[in-house]
């Protein structure tokens, strides 16, 4: 018996082993989607809108008398630039197969904080077809002796003085591609700020900001998909369930059944009936050859013959759950022995 629960525990422990172990795979399963969306990207484009320019200048000696400046190579004195030569660049690139149309216009205005502005240039760039590579290219002159006089008309006219000025070229590119993916639709507005300041000392500088400017960008989708070594996990901590739990309940009920057997009786209960006859002893007498020993097949025997020769009965306590009980009657010896399970 003791053999047979050792296996129904050892059964338990495997069946409990294989329960948690399925919900450590089922956690980490849930913690992983099954299903997710991801954004796929199809193709990448960009944009890229340049303004570069190059001062013509009087005979001087702050640039070594120098006749031209290009783009960032030194402040410009407006008293020293004869014009400027500013050219526009650009380049539309799509990394796929496209058919590409670019239309521009071209706006010179000049802008006053005294609340006024006049338009001197609207100039319609045209149209430009490509596939994934298209660029186009526009050049101006802008001479600093006219756009002062139209400021030194308009001052006389409006009464207003100011100390800045801005010439703001403004480019509206388009662009329409068709690919396999879609269609790109990107309208770029960059705008080229020519600031014409009076210095604190006196002088006139002409500061030119804001030459260049990108924008990337791309044609993405959103796709479903299932993350099929997520979903074999969650099925396979699923399946380890199932089957530890088919291993548990037959287990646990063995092992409780045999616990419920003889767990509500104890020695004293067992002994009760024979308190009369009993004779609590540490050590039995030995058995020996001479003796004719029979072992009596329940408790209620022994308590007959007990009752029917008037002797004692000699207890032993072998543990908790065990005892041996003897009784001697001239060369016989009647035993019985009480064995309860754990």
């Amino acid at each position: 018996m003791f053999v047979f629960k050792n296996k129904i525990i050892i059964f338990m422990v495997i069946s409990i082993v294989i329960v948690a172990s399925s919900f450590l795979v089922m956690a980490f399963s849930y913690s992983h989607p099954v299903v997710e969306e991801r954004t796929i990207t199809l193709c990448n484009y960009i944009a890229k809108s340049n303004y570069d320019y190059v001062a013509y200048l009087r005979p001087n000696i702050v640039y070594d008398n120098a006749s031209i400046i290009s783009s960032g190579e030194g402040v410009l004195f407006l008293r020293l630039v004869k014009h400027v030569d500013v050219n526009y660049t650009f380049d539309f690139i799509v990394n796929k197969p496209a058919v590409t149309v670019v239309t521009s216009t071209f706006e010179l205005k000049l802008v006053s904080p005294k609340k006024w502005e006049k338009s001197l240039l609207f100039m319609p760039g045209g149209e430009v077809e490509g596939e994934s590579t298209v660029s186009i290219n526009s050049s101006f002159t802008l001479n600093f002796g006219d756009i002062l006089s139209i400021i030194e008309l308009i001052e006389d006219e409006t009464g207003t003085r100011s100390n800045v000025y801005d010439l703001l070229l403004i480019a509206k590119v388009n662009v329409l591609s068709s690919t396999d993916y879609g269609l790109i639709s990107l309208p770029i507005n960059h705008t080229l700020r020519i600031t014409l300041r009076n210095s604190m000392g006196g002088g006139q500088l002409i500061e030119i900001t804001n030459l260049s400017y990108k924008e990337p960008g791309s044609i993405t989708k959103r796709e479903v998909v299932i993350n099929e070594d997520v979903k074999f996990r969650l099925y396979a901590s699923y399946a380890l369930l199932g089957v530890g739990l088919v291993l548990l309940t037959p287990s646990t009920y063995f092992f409780l059944t045999n616990r419920k057997k003889d767990g509500g009786r104890s020695i004293e209960s067992i002994i009760k009936p024979l308190e009369e006859y009993l004779i609590e002893v540490k050590e039995l007498p030995f058995k020996n050859k001479d003796v004719l020993s029979v072992e009596v097949k329940s408790i209620d025997d022994l308590a007959k013959i007990a009752e029917g020769l008037g002797k004692p009965i000699l207890l032993k306590r072998v543990s908790n759950r065990s005892a041996i009980l003897r009784l001697i009657d001239g060369n016989v010896l009647y035993e019985y022995v009480v064995k309860l399970k754990e």
